[in-house]
Formats: C-alpha cells, structure tokens, sequence
C-alpha cells in the first residue's frame, strides 16, 4: 500500500499541474514582495523629501527670526533707556558713563547739541533723536508641516517628532500673533513706551524660545521614523 502512495506523489510532484500551481504561488508571493518593496522604498523616498523641506523651511524661518529679534531688541533697548532717564518734563537726566554705553550701542540716535551738569557724573542733555519705530515684518510660514499634515506620509512618523513639529508650529503662531498686536498697537494707538517695552519684551522671550526650538530641528529630525 505504501509503495503505491509513494508512486502516486511522484506521479503528482512530477505533473504538469503541481509544477504550475507552484510557480504560480511562488510568482504570486514574490510579486506581493516586490510591490511591498517598491511601496515601501516610495515612501522613504517621499518621507526624506518632505523631511528636508521641513528643514529647508525651519532653516530660513531661523533665519528671517534672527533678523527680526536683533532689531526688536535694539528697539527695546532705546524704548528702556528713554524710559529709565526720561524725567516728566521730558529731559534726559542721565550719567556720563550710561550715556556713552548707550552711544556704544546706539551710534545714530541720539545727536548731542549740549548738556547741564545736574550732579557729580549726571547731566541733563541736549540734543536731536533720530529713533525710527519701524518694526520688521515677519514673514515665517508653516506651508511644509501644512503640507505633511495633509498626507498620508505623516502616518510614517512617530509620535515623538509629530509632537515637536507641532510644538514649533504652535510658538510660530504666537510669535506671529505677538508680532500683529505691536504693529496693531503702533498703527491705531500711537507709541506709548511703557506698552511697547510690556509687548516687545513679551514678543522678544516667544522669539527667543522658538529660536531654541528651531537649533534643535536637525537633531530631532534626523531620526524620525
């Protein structure tokens, strides 16, 4: 009996139909591979451009933020010794030694025509401002997270980067939103110092922050998986 099964396998194993049935799975099953593959390496090569739009866009954000932080900084400072040495008549009581620390920083605002000694080292002086209040417009945007968000190559990165990129959209937004109250502020209520110095030097510690964040991005990027 068994000698007659053992002639029936060989018979089977050496058909015609078992060597098609098995070419035919085998052919199914490398194809389901390759398409698994090609699928697969689309979509790294999606996620590597989408990552390095990410970082071209943080890269120029950083650097149109940097531009924008100088120059609030050096108009908060001006706004902060006008503020401390300003008296209520409007004179500039200040020492020898503030006024040229000042100067040092400042070159071109204040233009000195003449000074009254008020006490040792402290004069009251005279002179011309030169001070433009023009603040920078701060044109960051978030198109390349928009973009991802959007798209099903999201779903290939983890938590951990999803959550910081929405964190650096989310400080961008209040920088952006801090920015529009100063220029809002300037345009309808005039240049109150006192407001402007509250503002800026809320806008400046958001920009600050998001500097911080914006140097971590190729690090935090570069092992999203």
């Amino acid at each position: 009996m068994s000698k007659k099964l053992s002639r029936k396998n060989r018979r089977l194993l050496s058909s015609n139909w078992f060597v098609t049935l098995t070419a035919t799975l085998l052919g199914v099953f490398v194809g389901l591979y390759l398409n698994e593959w090609v699928a697969k390496s689309k979509l790294l090569n999606q996620k590597s451009i989408v990552t390095k739009n990410l970082l071209a866009e943080i890269s120029s954000n950083n650097e149109k933020l940097k531009r924008a932080t100088e120059r609030h900084i050096e108009i908060l400072d001006i706004l902060q010794f006008f503020e401390s040495y300003s008296d209520e008549e409007g004179n500039l009581i200040v020492s020898i030694d503030s006024m040229y620390s000042f100067r040092l920083r400042n070159p071109n605002v204040i233009q000195i025509e003449d000074s009254t000694l008020v006490s040792n080292g402290i004069y009251n002086y005279h002179g011309e401002v030169n001070f433009n209040l023009s603040l920078p417009h701060l044109e960051i945007t978030a198109l390349a997270w928009n973009t991802l968000k959007n798209s099903d190559i999201i779903s290939s990165y983890d938590f951990e980067c999803l959550m910081y990129l929405e964190g650096v959209n989310n400080i961008m937004n209040e920088v952006l939103t801090k920015n529009k109250e100063i220029f809002n502020y300037i345009f309808e209520m005039g240049d109150n110092r006192e407001i402007l110095i509250r503002n800026l030097s809320v806008l400046i510690d958001f920009e600050k922050s998001l500097g911080e964040i914006y140097s971590q991005s190729e690090e935090r990027l570069k092992n999203c998986s």
